[in-house]
């Protein structure tokens, strides 16, 4: 210790996570007594919101090869097979594309699945006329990508599945456009558009008669923010307005429940779609690195119709 208070003569604060070695934090406590001592966290956290050149172009590589292994694995999707057979062709297919490792543990949720959130059991059989919703992503040079796609395991979305992927991916094409950084805007502002947004699509259903309602169809928040961890930065809020090279996921979803409130046409149906934005500057547009993941109906029916062969990077 006598080198510890040499090197903090006449120092009256010290940043130390005591997070990290607790066996450690009596002994400061107990010797540097007189010094306030602060957690670093909370600056290091807001120094990793804004990225890079640098990192902005690894965040990019990572989710093309995820953005490429979706459309792939789209392509491999038949009616019989095990979500989990599912989840193996996608952790081949990004590996293939330079991916290190999974990113996270992934979601492969068909059917009625898709209404667990964090499902990630992955051992059902995939029924023909069923949507599979897909939450995955790979990790590259040590920054992951956090994608949500949703497609039909026999490659043609049914009338009420195709009018429910409309209406999300209406909603979260609104939600991209409107993350700006013009000092207002912040995922919580984007969060209660998308509520908003939401109510006006479910109201005309005749799903919902208030914005309270809403949330049992949409449970979840628009989105969070993305670096370094899937969930980075977790002590920044999400009302802080957006800034330049600020990086964050938009993921709207809708999950009907089978019960009999719920007309029949739509029960069980579960769809989410996510993107990884980086904030513009000055109020530009965002933009949307994984745009390499098919995202339009008629992108996502073309890919599960193709059988081409692998692409290796």
């Amino acid at each position: 210790m006598d080198k510890l208070y040499n090197i903090l003569d006449n120092v009256d604060e010290v940043y130390y996570n005591d997070s990290v070695n607790p066996s450690l934090n009596k002994t400061i406590a107990r010797n540097l007594a007189h010094i306030k001592i602060r957690s670093p966290t909370s600056q290091i956290q807001h120094l990793r919101l804004y990225k890079s050149a640098a990192e902005k172009e690894l965040m990019r590589r990572s989710t093309a090869a995820s953005g490429q292994a979706f459309a792939a694995t789209m392509a491999h999707t038949e009616p019989g097979m095990l979500e989990s057979a599912l989840e193996a062709r996608f952790e081949l297919e990004v590996k293939m594309r330079g991916a290190q490792r999974m990113a996270y543990p992934p979601v492969f949720a068909a059917g009625i699945n898709a209404n667990t959130l964090h499902y990630i059991s992955n051992d059902m059989v995939m029924r023909d006329g069923d949507l599979i919703l897909v939450d995955a992503g790979g990790e590259r040079d040590m920054y992951p990508s956090d994608i949500t796609r949703t497609w039909p395991v026999n490659g043609k979305f049914s009338s009420a599945q195709e009018e429910v992927y409309e209406m999300i991916l209406q909603v979260q094409k609104t939600c991209i456009e409107r993350s700006v950084a013009d000092g207002r805007t912040s995922l919580d502002s984007v969060h209660t558009q998308a509520m908003k947004l939401f109510y006006d699509a479910l109201y005309k259903k005749n799903l919902v008669s208030s914005t309270h309602e809403v949330r049992r169809f949409f449970p979840h928040s628009i989105g969070h923010w993305l670096g370094m961890d899937i969930h980075d930065t977790p002590d920044v809020h999400t009302a802080m307005p957006f800034r330049a090279d600020m990086m964050c996921t938009i993921e709207p979803g809708l999950y009907f429940p089978d019960t009999p409130d719920v007309p029949e046409r739509y029960r069980g149906i579960g769809i989410r779609i996510e993107d990884n934005i980086i904030i513009g500057p000055g109020g530009a547009p965002a933009e949307v690195i994984t745009h390499h993941a098919p995202k339009q109906i008629a992108d996502i029916e073309a890919a599960c119709q193709s059988k081409s062969p692998p692409h290796h990077t």
